[in-house]
């Protein structure tokens, strides 16, 4: 009865609370779209915040030649956001990108067994990872600003598509091509959105894929 009642505590104590957007907003889900990654085989590119390389981040994506996935920048409708606040795209070789890939899944093994013996974390539910940006990196000098909502009759979804002009050992040129924007199915106008840091977890999405990969000690080539 006792553990019962215990299980009941804790499933409500850490139950995730729908977020509510600001009065009159809606939440948007930003993506970054990148074109042409498959034909450049060695090397990866990276989505972080400026001025980050090195340091301690909660959230990441990226792009490489097999996997060329939107990168979700911003979605706070969900309990556990990207954090991002003023995203960069970055170029990494294949190599030193698979070498940090490895390190990063050692990193949050050890995180997620330290929350488990409740060290640094209250509840395994509640379980964040922290983890150093890679420092091998050259940024593409993009400019994205995260839209976290939109008026009513705004945009439900935005894509920002970038364009690779050339990428080498030394060198990220990118071209932003186009951004489009989606009320449900409907194409909408861009106007009258809000752009904001975030300041929320690791985007969950990334995070079951890092999991996975670490479960069945699988490197990290396609993160």
């Amino acid at each position: 009865m006792i553990f019962l009642l215990f299980t009941i505590y804790s499933s409500l104590l850490y139950a995730d609370v729908p977020p509510q957007p600001p009065a009159n907003k809606q939440f948007v889900r930003h993506y970054i779209q990148l074109k042409d990654m498959e034909k450049h085989t060695d090397f990866s590119l990276l989505v972080f915040d400026k001025q980050s390389k090195g340091k301690t981040i909660k959230s990441i994506g990226s792009f490489t030649a097999k996997r060329s996935k939107d990168v979700l920048i911003a979605n706070q409708a969900t309990s556990m956001p990207p954090s991002f606040g003023k995203p960069e795209i970055w170029l990494m070789s294949k190599t030193d990108h698979q070498a940090w890939s490895v390190e990063l899944s050692t990193t949050i093994l050890k995180q997620r067994q330290d929350c488990m013996n409740g060290i640094g974390c209250a509840h395994i539910s509640r379980f964040r990872p922290s983890f150093s940006a890679p420092t091998k990196v050259i940024p593409c000098n993009v400019d994205i600003t995260p839209v976290l909502y939109s008026k009513k009759d705004g945009p439900t979804k935005i894509v920002d598509t970038f364009s690779i002009k050339e990428l080498s050992a030394s060198t990220c040129i990118l071209q932003k091509q186009a951004r489009r924007a989606w009320n449900k199915n409907k194409e909408v106008s861009t106007d009258s959105m809000t752009s904001g840091c975030t300041s929320t977890p690791i985007n969950p999405g990334w995070l079951l894929t890092i999991m996975a990969l670490v479960g069945t000690r699988r490197s990290f080539s396609s993160l």
